[in-house]
């Protein structure tokens, strides 16, 4: 009866084969694909990389398009350990990817990526065998960029391990997660689903960020968030340049940040939030030919809190509700032949004796000052730049210390201005009002 049922009508036919050619062809993807995939993309990305590249396993839905690779590896040069693993790749494609004759993605994750690479000195990498490959001009030639869409982007556990021998240093870089909405050149509509954020912990310091906007409105308005908790700058100080006059010795970073971009038609700018430091201190180091001068402690505080009230850097305007600076010690000191420290620091950063080339630039500027004033004054004119405007609300010093020493006196002398403290409010520049404040303090010594 079924076979009569299906010889009666031709349309019945027709529906049926067509549904078992694609049942058909389901099945040999779901069972020819993946085996395919994984064995080609292992000796291509082998050829091109110059690495040995490994697939644990490739799953493919022919009928949703979904294709999820897991452990997916790349060696080191030497092939002794793993310089990238990626513990799973999902792919969900569309089937306007047909249509368009381009990738069309609904969602791209990448699960529990590590990396590691190696700084080996001279500014050479691990990697830089990869990277010469890749910078080899392609036998075809240049044409149109490719066209894709790829949406719901996210990347999620994300593992790197930095190691820098020139300063016997390994950065480890943990929680990597980051999610984009979107990566399109083509007009295509889809859904989506993830809100654009940038989150890790680099030396267990935790760095977030999260944005909201409509950059394709006229206004194009975002709003973003930046978080920074506990940034040590230990694991950096040796990449600060040494001929620095002073030196960092210790800090700890932490900042809360809201950003506003808008335009309309003028592009706006605001700043609020708070920015932290804590545990600073700084250290006069030796000035180069300067002929006595020892270096030692300089600055030091226990904190420093910025509040940002409404800060407008295209508008070169800052307005602050609070500067609180809490236990700061100033060391001044004078040597024998009557130089301050402060002097001294200043002195070495001059870059080489710069009293002589400072009186020259001096002189120079001058002279041009001379030669070209009424067009400076017409410049002025016709394009003026307004100045900085800077708003203070409150400022708070609490226990601070300033430590004096004199050695250039037969008997050096040691004075200190101790249990400082101070308290401003109103401040503004330029000025507009007499400034209020009062403080306290005691001289020990």
């Amino acid at each position: 009866m079924q076979t009569k049922f299906l010889t009666n009508s031709p349309w019945r036919r027709r529906f049926v084969w067509a549904l078992a050619g694609l049942v058909a062809v389901w099945a040999v993807g779901w069972l020819a694909v993946p085996p395919i995939l994984k064995s080609q993309a292992e000796k291509i990305a082998g050829q091109q990389l110059g690495r040995k590249v490994s697939i644990g396993a490739v799953d493919f839905k022919p009928w949703t398009l979904e294709l999820t690779v897991t452990d997916l590896a790349m060696a080191t040069a030497d092939g002794s350990g793993e310089q990238l693993k990626i513990q799973r790749l999902y792919i969900d494609s569309e089937l306007e990817s047909l249509l368009r004759l381009a990738p069309v993605v609904d969602a791209l994750r990448v699960d529990t990526p590590t990396l590691r690479i190696t700084h080996l000195g001279d500014g050479h990498y691990d990697i830089d065998d990869i990277l010469a490959r890749l910078q080899q001009p392609g036998d075809q030639p240049a044409g149109s960029p490719p066209r894709f869409a790829l949406y719901n982007l996210a990347l999620t556990g994300g593992a790197v391990d930095f190691t820098d021998q020139t300063v016997h240093r390994t950065h480890e870089l943990r929680g990597l997660d980051i999610s984009v909405p979107f990566l399109s050149n083509l007009a295509s509509q889809r859904e989506v689903k993830v809100a654009p954020r940038l989150a890790f912990r680099l030396n267990g310091s935790v760095f977030d960020s999260a944005a909201e906007g409509t950059p394709f409105a006229q206004t194009h308005k975002t709003d973003a968030r930046l978080r920074i908790s506990a940034l040590d700058l230990a694991p950096y100080l040796g990449y600060l340049p040494a001929s620095l006059p002073v030196r960092l010795q210790s800090a700890v970073l932490g900042a809360d940040i809201q950003l506003a971009f808008e335009q309309t038609p003028q592009t706006i700018v605001r700043l609020r939030g708070s920015l932290q430091a804590n545990d600073v201190v700084v250290a006069n180091v030796p000035a180069t030919g300067v002929k006595g001068d020892p270096g030692g402690d300089l600055l030091a505080f226990k904190s420093l809190q910025l509040v940002l009230d409404d800060v407008r850097p295209l508008e070169r305007r800052i307005q602050l509700a609070k500067v609180a600076l809490d236990s700061p010690v100033l060391a001044v000191r004078r040597d024998a032949a009557g130089r301050l420290n402060l002097a001294l620091a200043a002195e070495a950063s001059g870059a080489g004796g710069g009293s002589s080339n400072n009186s020259k630039n001096i002189a120079k500027n001058d002279q041009l000052k001379g030669a070209n004033g009424l067009k400076s004054t017409q410049t002025a004119v016709v394009n003026p730049t307004p100045p900085w405007a800077v708003e203070v609300a409150q400022v708070a010093l609490r226990s601070g210390v300033v430590r004096w020493s004199d050695n250039s006196i037969p008997r050096p002398a040691e004075l200190a201005l101790a249990d400082l403290s101070l308290d401003a409010s109103g401040i503004a520049w330029p000025f507009v009002q007499p400034l209020q404040f009062s403080g306290a303090g005691q001289i020990e010594g």
